[in-house]
C-alpha cells in the first residue's frame, strides 16, 4: 500500500479569498415566523388570485391608528393591505407597492 504526503497535494489547499462560487439555493422559513409580507403591484389582482385558489383572504384595509376597512384613500404605496393565514398558521400580509421609496428598488 503506497502512501501520499498530503501536504504536497494541491487538493487540500484553500482557494484564495473571493474565488469560491457560492449560491443561495434554499431558504427555510420556520413555522414560528408569525408575519410574512408579500409585496404586490396590484393588490386587487393578488387577492383575487389567492381567493380563486381557496385561500380565505381579508378584505382590503389600510392603517390609520389601526386597521381601517378599504384601500388607502390617497392610493399611496405601502399603505394598503390584505391578510391571510397558511395551513401552518403563519400570518401573511399582502402589501401594495406601486412606487418604491428611494433606495428600495429592485434592479431588473
Amino acid at each position: 500500500m503506497a502512501s501520499t504526503d498530503a501536504s504536497s497535494s494541491t487538493s487540500n489547499q484553500m482557494p484564495e479569498a473571493g474565488t469560491v462560487d457560492m449560491k443561495l439555493e434554499v431558504v427555510t422559513l420556520p413555522v414560528s415566523i408569525k408575519r410574512l409580507i408579500l409585496a404586490v403591484d396590484d393588490i386587487d389582482a393578488a387577492r383575487a388570485d389567492l381567493v380563486s385558489r381557496g385561500a380565505e383572504v381579508s378584505e382590503l384595509f389600510h392603517l390609520a391608528g389601526g386597521p381601517v376597512p378599504g384601500p388607502d384613500p390617497q392610493g399611496r404605496s405601502y399603505q394598503t393591505y390584505a391578510s391571510f393565514s397558511d395551513p401552518d398558521g403563519n400570518a401573511w400580509l399582502l402589501q401594495e407597492i406601486k412606487t418604491r421609496l428611494p433606495g428600495r428598488t429592485w434592479d431588473d
